[in-house]
């Protein structure tokens, strides 16, 4: 990853409470970017408190992206950001399947990883008419 920090850059690191999403937001941190992570779990606050470096602003949005109204939230809370908007953004909300027995899995968990992996992804990033 190639980062050119300049003055008031702003990044949004989804799947950023634990692993490969909180390195990411340390890294835009590290690189003199303000800050939105935002996950489904309770564990964001912590990676939001772990992440402040000098002179960056981290903001924190616990939100799941398996459903339709948890992405438009989160584009909401980014909109809300627009001033100057996002310079960079790494989507990195994913989930794997372990099967229980070789090809069997349940049908819920693998939409929900398609909704996840996939459907959220392409719905955050698509560009929207104003």
């Amino acid at each position: 990853m190639i980062i050119h920090p300049l003055p008031v850059d702003r990044s949004l690191d989804h799947g950023s409470s634990y692993g490969i999403g909180f390195e990411l937001a340390k890294q835009f941190t590290e690189h003199a970017f303000d800050v939105l992570v935002s996950a489904e779990d309770d564990g964001i606050e912590a990676a939001r408190n772990g992440l402040g470096a000098a002179g960056t602003s981290v903001q924190s949005i616990q939100v799941d992206l398996v459903d339709y109204d948890g992405v438009e939230k989160l584009y909401t809370k980014i909109q809300s950001l627009r001033t100057p908007g996002l310079n960079a953004i790494a989507i990195n909300a994913s989930v794997a399947l372990l099967e229980i027995s070789p090809g069997i899995t349940e049908l819920k968990a693998e939409l929900n990883l398609i909704a996840l992996n996939v459907t959220s992804s392409v719905h955050l990033a698509r560009p929207r008419r104003t």
